[in-house]
């Protein structure tokens, strides 16, 4: 009678410790790996506004983080996800808004730019409308301010004939030289959606020239003594994209109105705002929520009193501003497993 073969415990308990030394290093690895990649941070605070405009025209845009060395002819070179505005202020936050299989490119000169665009555009609410890039920069450990100002400029003069003559600047030069573009004018009636009623005049020399009444549409009629507005729009494939609407203006005969939008845009940068000094507190704890707890219950063992609850949201909401991965607190009786809020100045461990 053949004896089994005895069962190789000894090469079982090998394997066992094997795998339980090198699956947590597997685990682990990456995980360091990560943390060694979010050490390194950046804001990217990108502002829209129009100035010395007399009518109100509300407008939301998006914005994302490209590379590339051509701006406005790179379209494949997004490294974020888009980030709509809230006060016409969109807050990009490195690496939290990056895209899963990018890689940003940290400390490459001049290497990476803001792309812009407008959102929610309709016939009710058409201006402005716009699609444009800024300038390059190298993407550092620091606090970017991207800006664009709309500005618009009217004057009006008394002449032998009404005309009114528009121009298009583009950061402090004709728009000319990025690519053609045309205007018309629009009259404003009570009741009544704007009314386009002369012919769209391509820009030349850098003005567009709008010659009245020779210059209003067939069976459209002259739109004296109401309010006014230069509609101007880039034409075919031009970058950037823009199409704009100027201040209101009453048109009268034998005025001569000059119309000027220009648009500018700056990239500034500073140092990154210390957590502690924006909260106002010498240290804080980054706390993660767990099932049965309640703000009382961490202020409770953080600060031996359950009612400092309200210091930890605010410090929360404060950080949340700047910081994706921060919970905000919009009711203090409710708060989620996983959320990952802030213990300013902890008295001992929550």
């Amino acid at each position: 009678m053949r004896r089994k073969a005895p069962f190789p415990w000894m090469t079982l308990l090998i394997l066992l410790l094997s795998i339980g030394i090198i699956l947590p290093l597997g685990l682990t690895m990456p995980v360091a790996a990560q943390e060694q990649e979010t050490e390194r941070r950046a804001i990217i605070r990108v502002t829209i506004s129009e100035e010395n405009v007399n009518i109100e025209r509300p407008f939301t845009f998006e914005a994302a983080l490209y590379n590339g060395t051509e701006p406005g002819e790179e379209t494949t070179g997004r490294l974020t996800e888009w980030v709509a505005d809230v006060d016409n202020t969109v807050n990009i936050r490195l690496p939290m808004r990056t895209l899963d299989d990018e890689t940003l490119p940290w400390d490459a000169e001049g290497e990476v730019y803001v792309r812009v665009r407008a959102t929610d555009v309709s016939w009710i609410n058409p201006y402005p409308a716009f699609d444009m890039v800024s300038e390059s920069f190298t993407l550092e450990d620091r606090l970017y301010t991207v800006s664009w100002v709309i500005e618009h400029e009217q004057t009006t003069e008394e002449g032998d004939e009404t005309r009114v003559e528009i121009e298009l600047v583009y950061q402090g030069f004709t728009f000319d030289a990025v690519g053609p573009w045309e205007a018309s004018l629009y009259a404003v009636l009570p009741g009544e959606p704007d009314i386009c009623y002369t012919e769209f005049k391509e820009s030349v020399g850098g003005t567009a020239t709008i010659m009245l009444p020779e210059d209003v549409l067939p069976g459209e009629a002259m739109r004296w003594n109401v309010d006014n507005y230069a509609h101007v729009r880039t034409l075919d494939d031009v970058y950037p994209y823009v199409e704009l609407a100027g201040s209101l203006f009453p048109l009268r005969e034998d005025e001569v109105t000059s119309v000027l939008m220009s648009i500018t845009h700056t990239v500034s940068d500073e140092e990154l705002p210390d957590p502690s000094e924006l909260m106002g507190v010498d240290e804080y704890v980054i706390y993660t929520v767990v099932r049965g707890d309640t703000l009382s219950s961490i202020a409770r063992r953080a600060y031996g009193a359950s009612g400092r609850f309200p210091e930890i949201v605010e410090a929360t909401n404060e950080l949340a501003e700047q910081d994706d991965t921060i919970a905000t607190i919009e009711n203090p009786d409710r708060i989620g497993v996983g959320w990952r809020i802030v213990i300013p100045d902890p008295v001992s461990e929550p």
